[in-house]
């Protein structure tokens, strides 16, 4: 299914909001700014999100704020951000609730975790994964053209169009995550195929837009229906 642009715009913002909040967090818990009165309990991560970012919702930055009534989608998709991009650190005596209000809930426990972030180490099969999310873009298209395309060919698409078929997956993620589904670091190794340069570094002021993938969704249209 072609990309849907309106959830993809969307994704796209709340994959910008959730990275500034999930910086605002860290360097606030460092600062001690932030504290945890309220004892609650979640079985998930996106549940306790909710209703943590509704009850600071005043106190987040503009830059990291939605409109309350998308707040769930917000909260679903800042949960798979921590998933695929970040582990933490260990450290001995490291406790997992507020010693403050002794809450057990997995918001605050990551809250007091926070400054602890660190960007996960990719795999082999995590960069395998990516290039299967890759090939299945291009397969996708190939279905909602009406292309006949078999492996071989999505494969040699891929290994040609590396930048763009990384785009278009990574899309589609996004657009998943609002939903809480959450594809792990694999994600991440799309992301360093557009948004990092051939040296191995992040490019200089990079800034993902819905634009930015939808063109290459067309592109990658045109090429694979040409005869």
């Amino acid at each position: 299914m072609f990309l849907d642009q309106q959830k993809l715009a969307l994704a796209v913002e709340m994959q910008a909001k959730s990275y500034t909040l999930l910086r605002w967090v860290g360097e606030s818990v460092s600062s001690g700014l932030l504290s945890f009165q309220t004892a609650h309990t979640y079985s998930t991560l996106p549940l306790a999100a909710a209703d943590w970012i509704d009850k600071h919702y005043l106190n987040i930055p503009e830059a990291a704020r939605v409109a309350r009534t998308d707040i769930p989608a917000f909260a679903n998709f800042f949960s798979t951000y921590l998933e695929n991009s970040f582990d933490l650190i260990e450290s001995p005596g490291r406790i997992r609730f507020s010693p403050d209000a002794h809450c057990f809930c997995p918001m605050c426990s990551w809250m007091i975790d926070a400054p602890n972030l660190k960007t996960k180490s990719l795999s082999a099969g995590d960069k395998k994964r990516a290039l299967r999310m890759q090939i299945h873009s291009i397969l996708q298209i190939g279905i909602d053209t009406g292309a006949m395309l078999d492996e071989s060919r999505a494969e040699a698409i891929v290994s040609d169009n590396g930048e763009a078929t990384a785009l278009v997956a990574y899309g589609h993620d996004l657009i998943q995550r609002l939903d809480a589904i959450a594809n792990g670091p694999a994600v991440l190794a799309l992301w360093r195929r557009f948004a990092w340069n051939a040296s191995g570094s992040p490019k200089p002021k990079f800034r993902l837009s819905t634009q930015m993938i939808i063109s290459a969704e067309s592109d990658l249209r045109a090429l694979v229906t040409a005869r």
